[in-house]
């Protein structure tokens, strides 16, 4: 079967595989009985409401904890995911992503039509070796899914091969999966959101979902104070603003951290001009820019009628360019949707906030897919070297003379960009590789090595790794953002999927990656002297030296700059 078709059955099975198996119940301490299903070993609680249900006035607010009873609750299937955005009426979306992607994972482009949507989404999963007594302090991992702070479900990533292989160690785990909002439900901007304080609740519900997951995972036979959390993408970055929060300097919502292909992420204040730009779309959009007299709506009139509008309404408000003949601006989508410095959660900027020290010291694995940024050029959809550079002039309006001087280190030369290592293969349309090239950099190299920067003096062990799993293997994407996904939730037969899962299952129990992980190679600590990482191939591991492109990435980590304003 060609590695293709395996890519293909694992996006299927993420979203139509239905979950049978055997009842069974969990008493917990408080003498409540929920019920969930034993199957193959594995044990899970699906649906769990861990935050009250954000409706109403509650919209665009952070989350309230779930005040309510779990006693008799039936824990046998997911809970809805939260609002996607609606892709399926972005045409111009889907005229340039749709080609490629549907030959690479076809079915996760129905997810947003085929699986239950609601507000009603602040829900969790846990996965347990089955017949765990309540007394096993079992080490916590817990999963925050990414993809772009707009779409994601918890119920796309099932934890069954976690616990299966952490029990195949002898290292058996608990493993979680939590919701949060989406969009402009969980990202809405504006002076009147700024005023009220309710910036960046989807922040709130991971917090929500960690201090759920400490309180409760005890009657799971969780170890609540050993809690490894893992994200991806977005997911990664949710964490890490998180780690920034002004909660965590009250109290700390885990023990150690697992980051893939995300870290950092600059965005501006909740009330920049961007932010209120796009929360007035997304009001016209919803049919709250005007009174009911006609007259244009105050921020706080529009406001007051989007919390109180139809669902639907909404969700269609959220989605841009649905004439296919506007000029689609991806930044609108992937760019201003997500975290925000509100003066509370986030008091500033996540790069300065880094800088001074506030990353907390706890042991970290941190890495990138070779190619990160193919997939995100796709999505950019810009089709000649001179729309890149004015989309990124667009996405980067401060960068001025530095942006211009970053953007000539990454040549037209198709041979130098992404899939990397190539040739002049893999030029998808005019400019595709180039702006893979920086992407990749921009966006996930520089930022994780700014990262690692900020811990050096940390006393918790970091590691870093690098994978070229998919390197000539996939046309066009090579070893893209997000495949990492497919190995760690999908697939068995592959080394990918024995060396995530079993490095980090290791750094879970041990909060070092090289205890019992199943014979991987040794995973070293990272040192900005030595600059030791791991690489993650499709036959094999080895070791490296994480120095590839670094007067690049540190080019645009000398000129923040870039990130001041957007």
């Amino acid at each position: 079967m060609k590695f293709s078709a395996f890519i293909y059955l694992a996006s299927f099975c993420c979203i139509s595989a239905k979950s049978y198996g055997t009842e069974v119940q969990l008493i917990r301490s408080d003498g409540d009985v929920i019920t969930g299903l034993e199957k193959n070993g594995v044990e899970s609680y699906r649906g769990i409401p861990f935050a009250n249900a954000p409706l109403g006035n509650l919209r665009f607010r952070p989350s309230i904890p779930y005040n309510g009873s779990l006693d008799g609750f039936r824990a046998t299937d997911y809970g809805p995911s939260c609002y996607n955005q609606n892709f399926v009426k972005n045409q111009q979306s889907l005229k340039y992503i749709l080609p490629l992607i549907r030959n690479i994972t076809p079915s996760l482009l129905d997810f947003a039509k085929s699986t239950d949507q609601s507000e009603d989404c602040l829900n969790l999963n846990v996965y347990r070796p089955a017949g765990v007594p309540s007394n096993a302090k079992l080490p916590v991992m817990v999963w925050v899914y990414g993809g772009a702070f707009q779409t994601g479900s918890s119920a796309m990533y099932p934890g069954e091969k976690w616990i299966q292989h952490s029990v195949k160690l002898g290292e058996p785990v608990i493993f979680v999966t939590i919701n949060y909002r989406l969009g402009p439900f969980g990202f809405l901007g504006g002076n009147a959101i700024a005023d009220e304080g309710s910036g960046n609740p989807a922040i709130w519900d991971v917090v929500n979902g960690f201090k759920w997951v400490q309180d409760n995972i005890a009657d799971f036979g969780g170890n609540p104070d050993r809690i490894t959390a893992l994200g991806e993408s977005s997911g990664a970055m949710m964490i890490t603003h998180t780690m920034l929060s002004s909660i965590w300097k009250r109290k700390p919502l885990f023990n150690a951290a697992v980051l893939q292909s995300g870290s950092l992420l600059p965005f501006g204040p909740v009330d920049a001009p961007k932010a209120t730009e796009l929360f007035w779309f997304f009001a016209n959009g919803a049919g709250c820019g005007t009174t009911s007299s006609g007259q244009k709506a105050t921020e706080e009139e529009a406001l007051k009628c989007l919390r109180f509008s139809n669902t639907k309404t909404l969700w269609d408000a959220q989605s841009y360019n649905m004439n296919p003949g506007e000029v689609y601006d991806i930044a609108n989508e992937f760019i201003v949707w997500g975290p925000r410095q509100d003066g509370y959660i986030l008091e500033k900027n996540p790069l300065l906030l880094a800088e001074e020290g506030r990353l907390p010291d706890i042991p970290i694995i941190i890495g990138n897919q070779e190619d990160e940024g193919t997939l995100i050029s796709l999505i950019t959809a810009t089709r000649s070297n001179e729309e890149f550079e004015s989309l990124m002039r667009k996405w980067f309006p401060s960068g001025g003379e530095c942006l211009e001087t970053a953007l000539k280190m990454y040549p037209m030369d198709k041979a130098e960009g992404a899939p990397f290592r190539t040739g002049n293969a893999n030029e998808l349309y005019p400019g595709f590789k180039r702006s893979s090239a920086f992407l990749t950099d921009l966006l996930y190299v520089s930022t994780r090595r700014q990262f690692l920067s900020a811990t050096e003096k940390n006393r918790s062990p970091r590691y870093t790794y690098f994978s070229d799993s998919l390197h000539n293997k996939v046309p066009f994407l090579g070893t893209f953002h997000t495949n990492c996904i497919i190995f760690e939730f999908f697939l068995d037969k592959f080394y990918p999927s024995n060396a995530y899962r079993g490095y980090f299952i290791s750094f879970a129990n041990h909060f070092d990656p090289n205890t019992n992980n199943g014979g991987l190679i040794q995973f070293p600590q990272y040192h900005e002297s030595t600059q030791d990482a791991v690489k993650i191939s499709f036959k094999n591991g080895s070791l490296m030296k994480d120095d590839y492109r670094r007067d690049r990435t540190n080019y645009i980590l000398s000129h923040k700059e870039f990130f001041e304003t957007y």
